[in-house]
């Protein structure tokens, strides 16, 4: 029986499979972390985590195809982008692959157990580690990319736009593609589905507004309110290039826009059985948030 065979730098998606994405994660493993007891563990998680990576619907394969398409749809809109210096020698044929494997690892390493803040940084090592050795500066081009992936705002992050968005526009790209693959109703579902499968509470009445916005305490305290609030957060202002900039206007109204997506929040809370009390409390704390921050969306909810 012939030895199964890893997914290469060009293999595409469709052609990704659990077998073959195991083997080059295996390979990545090996220089991903430094002692063998580190190696090891890693090792072991791997089959389960790249098994239920396949069928997750909100941060496996399927959500990776979702943002494959938006890259195709949105790299056809930015020809201005695409003549960066930074990409005057990367072959369309690079590009396809740079996004594919940026696509497929970006979130992998949430599925071996890292967390929100810290899974940006081990998935881009460990993109990195996946091909180093065959493919040096495709590697180094697909750690930009995914390092900074989940960089949302200053209000959020509590940092300006990195630099690393003006050095590497395809992480701009890739940023605006993973942020804007589904309409924003869409993505709201999306976000409900990856609470629940974190097991985050949807709603804490308790959470002052100081617990909700202050952002430097980290995310462990959230409840799937504040992750909805997220997708508020980001301005056009919030990108680097012009392009990019007009393509998020462009995604704010797109299929009902965001007050659809507000619309979906109170659909979820009377899902979850809460009270129009608690409604009316969730209102309040969305009108806040646009208050507080100055963000160009404000609406009553319980008037649309």
């Amino acid at each position: 029986m012939p030895k199964p065979q890893p997914a290469d730098f060009y293999t595409p998606i469709e052609r990704i499979t659990e077998h073959n994405l195991l083997h080059r994660l295996l390979i990545g493993i090996e220089k991903f972390k430094s002692t063998r007891e580190e190696k090891d563990k890693e090792i072991e998680k791997l089959p389960s985590a790249v098994r239920e990576f396949m069928i997750s619907v909100d941060h496996g394969i399927e959500h990776s195809r979702q943002v494959l398409e938006r890259a195709a749809e949105i790299l056809s809109q930015c020809p201005n982008l695409l003549r960066h210096s930074s990409l005057a020698d990367i072959r369309p044929r690079d590009i396809k692959a740079l996004l594919t494997w940026a696509a497929l690892l970006h979130d992998f390493t949430r599925f071996l157990g890292y967390n929100l803040k810290g899974h940006q940084l081990a998935s881009a090592q460990l993109a990195l580690a996946c091909f180093i050795s065959s493919k040096q500066e495709s590697a180094t081009e697909l750690y930009a990319m995914i390092r900074r992936h989940d960089y949302l705002s200053p209000i959020i992050d509590g940092e300006n736009l990195p630099e690393l968005f003006l050095n590497h526009p395809l992480a701009e790209v890739f940023r605006l593609v993973d942020k804007t693959s589904l309409p924003p109703v869409k993505e709201i579902e999306r976000y409900y589905l990856a609470g629940k499968n974190w097991g985050n509470v949807f709603f804490k009445p308790e959470l002052t507004y100081e617990e909700r916005f202050d952002y430097s305490r980290g995310t462990k305290h959230w409840d799937q309110i504040n992750h909805f609030l997220n997708l508020f957060a980001i301005q056009a202002s919030d990108w680097a290039y012009d392009e990019t900039r007009r393509l998020y206007r462009q995604w704010e109204m797109k299929d009902g826009g965001r007050l659809l997506a507000v619309k979906k929040i109170f659909q979820l809370a009377e899902q979850e059985g809460l009270s129009s009390a608690q409604s009316k409390q969730i209102n309040d704390i969305l009108e806040e948030f646009f208050k507080r921050f100055n963000l160009l969306f404000y609406y009553n909810a319980l008037d649309l």
